[in-house]
């Protein structure tokens, strides 16, 4: 199995950093079938509407 780069686009950056810190912390699981996301990741986002 040949291993998979991640090819980042400038445009998203950001966007990929805060996504990969995420799965870092925990808010967001991988699974074989996608990704789930914690109900602590969505009390996260909560914080920041405010």
């Amino acid at each position: 199995m040949k291993n998979k780069i991640k090819e980042k686009n400038h445009e998203n950056t950001p966007y990929d950093e805060l996504f990969d810190l995420c799965v870092e912390k925990g808010l967001i699981e991988k699974t074989e079938c996608g990704y789930y996301f914690k109900p602590e990741f969505f009390e996260t986002l909560e914080i920041y509407e405010e």
